[in-house]
């Protein structure tokens, strides 16, 4: 029987290093190569392998839209599995869901947009494609008025 190679290097890939989501099939999509030590080699890519999500659960928020500061703000508490990056996504009125940005902090921020009357923001972990999917939502605040004039 042929005893291992002493040189052989495992490596363990941390949960907080994972790629973004897959939004679609709601799978981490990864795929690995071999380079050598002198970086001077290195192997085809892997096929890629699906390795499946743990479900994402709710974060307690706050959230206001003032219309004296013309602003929205949420701010979020995460939990301790979750990364620092989020993807935050804003509904105006009875539009669509629009991705705002995504934000390496627990708040977001924006200027109330011009002649809006609600506002609803949702927060999730960073997927791909950039769209609402509502198994990787944190949280998503109740519409919220921003009636008046708004300058």
């Amino acid at each position: 029987m042929a005893t291992p190679d002493s040189g052989i290097k495992k490596v363990i890939v941390l949960k907080s290093s994972l790629p973004q989501r897959s939004g679609m099939n709601e799978n981490y999509v990864v795929r690995f190569r071999i380079v050598s030590e002198d970086k001077n080699r290195s192997s085809h890519w892997s096929t890629k392998y699906r390795l499946p999500l743990q479900s994402v659960a709710t974060v307690p928020f706050s959230f206001t839209a003032s219309q004296s500061s013309n602003t929205v703000t949420a701010v979020w508490t995460p939990t301790i599995d979750t990364k620092s990056e989020f993807d935050v996504y804003v509904k105006w009125d009875s539009g669509n869901w629009e991705y705002a940005t995504t934000v390496y902090s627990t708040m977001f921020a924006t200027i109330i947009k011009d002649g809006a009357t609600s506002v609803k923001v949702a927060v999730q972990v960073p997927t791909f494609p950039k769209q609402r999917f509502a198994h990787a939502t944190l949280f998503e605040s109740l519409g919220t008025a921003v009636s008046g004039i708004i300058v």
